[in-house]
């Protein structure tokens, strides 16, 4: 994945994070090239270990999920140390209210045109994705129909949740959205193809407006058409 935020020298970055389950260190490549040779990467060691694949990266910061908690930290990367956290309140986690593919993906974060947001469950939701805006003073939460348990992932784009399928079909489908500047839902059928059987994570690039996924250990991107209506 890569920062949306355009930051001199940074810009072309690429951030690896191998695992799900506890790791506490991830890879910078400054480009394209060196990730695919695998040369020149950066070791940045994180205080403590992530969960699932729901992290993001967003203005020379890390936002991920701590293991076995409801906790979020955001690391900052070139103070190399964690500058503000935040717990979810109610938030299920270690694998209580993941998504299909399992892999400890019960807090899923993003990043879009509009700000940073959470979408996980909570006890009293019956499994239900619940989101939250994370980066404004009071903790804004909506509620929603999508079942997370049942679906492969989801991601945000312009203040909008999608959810996709499942995260093994490789002729899936877009098949829900929420909207949260209204509040309005709606039930969809986009095409969207999963290419090698495996999608473990799926987040948008507004800088690129370029969609980032890990599919069966391979970095992928789709692109994202929008139009004015």
């Amino acid at each position: 994945m890569k920062d949306p935020a355009l930051l001199p020298g940074k810009e072309n970055n690429i951030y690896i994070m191998p695992g799900y389950a506890n790791p506490t260190k991830f890879y910078i490549y400054n480009n394209y090239e060196n990730y695919i040779t695998k040369r020149r990467k950066t070791t940045v060691s994180l205080p403590a270990g992530w969960a699932g694949t729901g992290y993001v990266i967003f203005n020379d910061a890390l936002y991920f999920a701590q293991y076995n908690t409801a906790k979020v930290h955001a690391f900052n990367m070139t103070a190399k140390k964690v500058s503000v956290s935040a717990t979810l309140p109610d938030a299920l986690f270690q694998d209580a209210g993941k998504y299909a593919v399992g892999a400890y993906t019960d807090i899923d974060l993003a990043v879009d045109e509009q700000g940073l947001w959470a979408m996980y469950t909570t006890r009293k939701n019956d499994g239900f994705i619940v989101i939250s805006r994370l980066d404004t003073d009071t903790l804004r939460v909506w509620t929603t129909n999508a079942k997370k348990s049942q679906i492969g992932n989801a991601l945000f784009i312009c203040g909008v949740m999608h959810t996709i399928g499942s995260h093994t079909e490789f002729l899936d489908r877009v098949n829900y959205s929420f909207d949260t500047r209204s509040g309005a839902e709606s039930y969809e059928s986009i095409p969207f193809s999963i290419k090698y059987a495996l999608l473990s994570q799926l987040t948008y690039n507004a800088r690129e407006r370029l969609l980032f996924g890990w599919d069966a250990g391979h970095m992928i991107t789709y692109s994202v058409t929008f139009k004015h209506i």
